[in-house]
């Protein structure tokens, strides 16, 4: 583990450094948080992506409701955050971004302070409701950008002025003045900030994405090369190549998805994703399912590794106990299943990227409460396109009133729900899981969902107890036997928390990753 974590320079030795760009779903910062357990320098690099669920603060957040909204959570008006986010996760515009990481790997702590001090203030901006503080921001950036130009301006005219002096005088003194002829300036005499950028030839036929990347001005590429000179590792997450390829330095990439169908895509992101995956030194592949696109895309170097997980949360507390009897008294149960999967289902917006299948279980579990036992009932998160359709649907099948609908929930709050249910049912068309069943099982709670097995025999040395089901039929035949046979359950949920420690757990994942790291820092 010493030797993962130090890389050897000539006689001095010291931590890995691993940059991490983009969040989706926070999976970098999972890592992140996995991987400094274990001594390694991680900065997660986010951007000006807001989203709720590339917060740290989702999943470690002490909160039940927040203020703002989805893509803008205004964390500074949320009531029980009982958090404080870690300089090492730098959630802020480009240009602060940038400017914090170069200042804080060159040691300038004074720089680093005040960029990171600018660049939060700046997304708790664009997070408030009030437009007070964005009039007066945009105020501020007009009035900067305003003097910029002019000072621009003012210096050009200076340079201008003394070229011209030069010039003159040289001709003047030469005897090389004659009404016939322009003059010609010397090369030296044109300063070094009025030379042209230099073009990039572009293909017409090239697409968006890799224009954007060749098009990057060369100082600007020149910064993001010398930041990433300071890593030995980057890893990018999602489609979030673009910084790298700018900079034209090796990196990693990590799948969450997004190798299904993104990269055959002729959009700007189908593009990008496409450009990241293809040109990345090893792809770590969270999905069993992508493996054909892996092999389509003819990747050099790939790899399974899980989905993280926050583990923290993984255990009953006073507050799930709290809960289960509070559900169990308001919806009159004695057994409650947890849905809480984005609701995507309906055959006009089906995709492989969003599909969850949820019909299937609300069919199965409608007629479980009818067939087997009147008294169940479910919680569901009201969240994705399908919401009205499957309260619909509800409706039409007779169970609405054994439905308990909750906004999304934060993680801590989303495990104590798991703790306090008797089991999970997560998706069920796609055949393979993300990290919603696993913090079933590390919960010690049954998952139930569609498993493709062929599908993820490469990925795991023992599939996971799932209870597997495809068609309402299976839905209703699991939950049957469940609720009937006690001992099952008992035993199925003990084998579930096995099987997460053996094959899933933040150790696991944080051994593949330096396993990989090794090597890669090896070589560069």
């Amino acid at each position: 583990m010493q030797n993962a974590q130090r890389k050897v320079n000539g006689e001095s030795a010291r931590r890995l450094r691993v940059l991490f760009i983009d969040n989706i779903a926070n999976n970098a910062y999972l890592n992140a948080k996995a991987l400094r357990r274990h001594g390694v320098e991680v900065d997660v690099y986010v951007g000006g992506y807001y989203h709720i669920m590339a917060c740290p603060e989702w999943e470690e957040g002490g909160f039940t409701n927040f203020s703002g909204t989805h893509n803008q959570p205004d964390w500074t008006r949320t009531v029980d955050l009982n958090y404080t986010r870690p300089d090492w996760v730098i959630q802020m515009r480009e240009p602060f971004g940038l400017r914090y990481l170069l200042a804080k790997t060159e040691g300038r702590r004074w720089a680093a302070r005040f960029w990171w001090k600018v660049g939060n203030l700046d997304r708790e901006i664009d997070c408030s409701d009030g437009g007070v503080g964005k009039k007066l921001r945009n105020g501020l950036v007009g009035g900067y950008k305003l003097a910029r130009k002019s000072l621009a301006a003012v210096r050009k005219l200076y340079r201008l002025g003394k070229l011209c002096v030069r010039v003159g005088s040289r001709l003047v003194t030469e005897g090389r003045l004659r009404s016939e002829s322009k003059p010609t300036a010397p090369a030296d005499a044109v300063p070094n900030a009025m030379e042209p950028m230099l073009s990039v030839p572009i293909d017409p036929g090239m697409p968006n994405a890799l224009q954007d990347i060749e098009a990057a001005a060369p100082a600007y590429r020149d910064s993001i090369r010398t930041l990433m000179s300071r890593y030995d590792i980057v890893q990018v997450y999602g489609a979030g190549g673009r910084l790298p390829l700018i900079a034209g330095t090796p990196f990693l990439a990590f799948e969450h998805g997004t190798l299904r169908s993104l990269p055959f895509e002729s959009s700007y992101m189908g593009q990008l994703t496409y450009l990241t995956y293809t040109r990345a030194g090893h792809v770590f592949i969270t999905n069993a399912d992508v493996l054909g696109s892996a092999q389509r895309l003819e990747l050099p170097s790939y790899s399974f590794i899980p989905h993280p997980v926050n583990e923290d949360s993984l255990h009953e507390t006073p507050e799930s106990q709290v809960l289960r009897e509070l559900l169990c008294r308001e919806l009159d149960t004695d057994f409650i299943v947890f849905h809480p999967s984005r609701q995507h289902w309906e055959p006009e917006v089906r995709s492989p990227n969003w599909e969850k299948g949820n019909d299937i279980f609300i069919r199965g579990f409608a007629r479980f409460v009818q067939e087997v036992n009147p008294r169940a009932s479910a919680v569901m998160v009201d969240w994705g396109v399908s919401v009205p359709a499957s309260r619909a649907l509800l409706e039409e099948l007779g169970v609405a009133d054994r439905v308990r609908w909750i906004p999304p929930v934060p993680n801590a709050l989303m495990c104590r729900y798991i703790a306090a249910t008797d089991l999970l049912a997560d998706q069920f068309w796609l055949g393979s899981f993300g990290s919603t069943a696993p913090k079933a099982w590390g919960c010690g709670k049954p998952a139930m969902f569609y498993l493709n097995e062929d599908q993820h025999r490469w990925c795991f040395p023992e599939l996971p107890p799932v209870l597997n089901v495809r068609t309402p039929e299976d839905v209703l035949e699991s939950l049957r036997r469940l609720y009937q046979d006690p001992a099952y359950m008992r035993a199925i949920s003990q084998d579930s928390q096995r099987w997460y420690q053996a094959f899933h757990s933040n150790e696991l994942i944080t051994q593949k990753l330096l396993e990989v790291y090794r090597g890669q820092a090896q070589t560069r």
